[in-house]
């Protein structure tokens, strides 16, 4: 992976071969293969090779409960690593990050409706929010954001920085909640411009 790469934490929890839960905390993809990086405040030392397993969270519902051995152990971060590949495709297929641009939403809203004595028609107006671009190919875009997007809703996306892009239309596939103000948005790319092929190209040199 890249080093400007978004090093993106979702909610996780650690559990021994027991099934004892050790420490709630967090996760992230690490640097080595089929790897995770398990975060919080305390956590237990281990031996180099204990076999542990970081259970990824959603809602307090258990998604997937990763089993490794610990690689690295210190009192806020533990790292797993040898962790299923088959397991670990759906945590790279969210969280992988290639990228990290800002950029902006639009979408057509219609207003209510004027009082009589004013106007009688709708106005359409624009409605824009702020999100950061983590992965990009020439099919897909995922996207963190605060403002809540519905699921099937389509919208159009400009990309600021660190390159200029507009007019990429985009539609809602998926929504995960991180259990905090943020939420990732998986999106299907509808149309777009020609200098979105370049854009994707130069990310997967950089790789």
């Amino acid at each position: 992976m890249k080093d400007n790469v978004m090093m993106i934490r979702f909610p996780a929890l650690l559990e021994d071969e027991s099934g004892q839960v050790i420490e709630y905390g967090s996760a992230e993809i690490a640097p080595e293969p089929n790897s995770l990086n398990f975060i919080s405040g305390f956590i237990p030392l281990y031996p180099m090779g204990t076999r542990i397993a970081v259970v990824w969270l959603r809602d307090d519902n258990r998604l997937e409960r990763l089993w490794g051995e610990v690689y690295l152990s210190s009192r806020s971060l533990l790292r797993v690593t040898g962790i299923d590949s088959e397991k670990m495709k759906r945590v790279y297929r969210l969280f992988y990050s290639n990228t990290k641009s800002k950029a902006s939403l639009f979408k057509p809203v219609q207003e209510k409706k004027l009082h009589r004595l004013f106007r009688r028609k709708s106005v359409v107006s624009n409605y824009r929010v702020d999100a950061t671009v983590y992965f990009m190919s020439e099919t897909e875009i995922k996207l963190l954001c605060i403002d809540p997007l519905e699921v099937d809703s389509k919208m159009v996306l400009n990309i600021e920085n660190p390159a200029e892009l507009s007019d990429i239309t985009v539609q809602i596939r998926e929504v995960f909640d991180f259990g905090n103000i943020v939420k990732a948005y998986l999106c299907d790319i509808i149309s777009s411009p020609s200098e979105l092929s370049s854009f994707v190209a130069s990310l997967d040199e950089e790789e």
